[in-house]
């Protein structure tokens, strides 16, 4: 957060700001596969235990880390390949930014097999000191960098970042995870983990999707300046997502396994969104009183002075977001995902909304009515989560 509210804006040229988020969030959808499976392996991995099961475990930790190395792969050609086509869409005027991408993908697959195993392996020493360097790392590099470098020498330092933690991790799990003999086949649970992973795989990709989509309409259809504008009060206006990013991870394994063992995870699951929903409001209402001044504390900061006044707009969307992930994930705890009936028409529907926008109205377009239209989204996805809070007894 320090490096795009202070580096970026000081270091990097405005015209390409507004390409950060965009090519961010790209290797988010690019991931989409390997976040299905780890939530698969999290999920059976739990059961696995729970039942006594080791070497299924240690079998489908064997070959998560497979599919990751797979995956990253692809991801990794894939977008060397396109990097120019990319490069152009977005208006990079450095290619490589995208090929350094590529690299971002393939380490986004390949480490959440490496967490994901560290968990079940319960070896936290080396996880521990790759979140603590990674940061460092990033911001070392970003220094170094963003200047001479722009936009590329920005994802060369994150990349550089995320390798760190991932090297870590890889020598501390590698280890255990070959050196496991006892594998057993878990051909049997085939079935379950398919109809467990293709319902969150459709909401995964539809999350994700909305919102790299909502950042590639701005960037493409609303220009530069605004796009610029967007990546900043994205950064500040998304700060309840980082709480979250943290937390998801670890309530998931938790709720399942209370789940296996028929304990009610009920008043857990309405405690953490009543406190997401407060802290989300709390931090929106704060926005709403500092926002249209709070760009006029750094000269750096005072091109974006008009966007001010949009943050608290935003942090109640993201506020929503932050809502639904952890709603969510007490629903997939127990495999439940009756929700798609409606999930599936609002998130898609609000996709081709911001496609359609983008395209034929973009005269009408403005960052204002595209913030409203990212919230209207997140309004009815809010209504089907009171719903089923306190109606649907599923």
């Amino acid at each position: 957060m320090f490096i795009s509210l202070f580096l970026v804006p000081d270091l990097i040229g405005q015209a390409e700001i507004g390409a950060i988020l965009p090519l961010t969030r790209i290797i988010n959808v690019a991931a989409v596969p390997v976040t299905v499976i780890a939530a698969v392996f999290l999920r059976f991995s739990t059961k696995f235990e729970a039942g006594g099961q080791l070497g299924k475990t240690n079998k489908l930790m064997r070959d998560f880390l497979l599919a990751g190395l797979l995956l990253g792969s692809i991801a990794l050609i894939f977008f060397v390949f396109f990097s120019k086509e990319l490069g152009r869409y977005y208006n990079v005027s450095d290619y490589r930014v995208v090929c350094v991408i590529g690299l971002a993908g393939f380490l986004a697959a390949v480490s959440p097999a490496l967490q994901t195993s560290i968990q079940a392996l319960e070896r936290y020493r080396m996880f521990v000191w790759g979140n603590v360097t990674a940061p460092s790392i990033r911001l070392l590099f970003a220094f170094l960098l963003l200047g001479p470098l722009q936009i590329l020498g920005l994802f060369i330092a994150n990349t550089l970042g995320s390798l760190s933690r991932a090297c870590l991790m890889a020598m501390d799990a590698l280890p255990f995870i070959l050196k496991r003999k006892n594998r057993e086949s878990y051909r049997e649970h085939i079935r379950p983990m398919w109809n467990f992973a293709i319902p969150f795989g459709i909401y995964t990709f539809l999350v994700t999707s909305l919102l790299f989509i909502e950042a590639s309409v701005v960037r493409t259809a609303l220009g530069e300046s605004q796009s610029a504008g967007f990546f900043m009060i994205t950064t500040i206006g998304s700060a309840p997502m980082f709480l979250l990013s943290a937390l998801v991870p670890l309530l998931l394994p938790v709720l399942s396994h209370r789940h296996e063992r028929q304990q009610g995870s009920k008043k857990t699951h309405l405690l953490l969104v009543g406190w997401a929903a407060a802290l989300g409001l709390a931090f929106t209402a704060l926005l709403f009183l500092i926002g249209p001044w709070l760009f006029s504390l750094r000269s750096s900061w005072e091109i974006f002075q008009e966007y001010g006044s949009l943050l608290w707009l935003l942090g109640l969307a993201y506020c929503g977001t932050a809502i639904d992930s952890i709603h969510r994930t007490n629903l997939h705890a127990k495999s439940s995902f009756r929700y798609l009936v409606y999930y599936v028409p609002v998130q898609a529907g609000g996709i081709l909304l911001l496609l359609l926008s983008s395209i034929f109205l973009r005269d009408w377009l403005t960052l204002e009515r595209a913030i409203y239209l990212m919230l209207t989204i997140r309004w009815f996805v809010l209504a089907g989560i009171l719903y089923e809070l306190f109606y649907d007894q599923d």
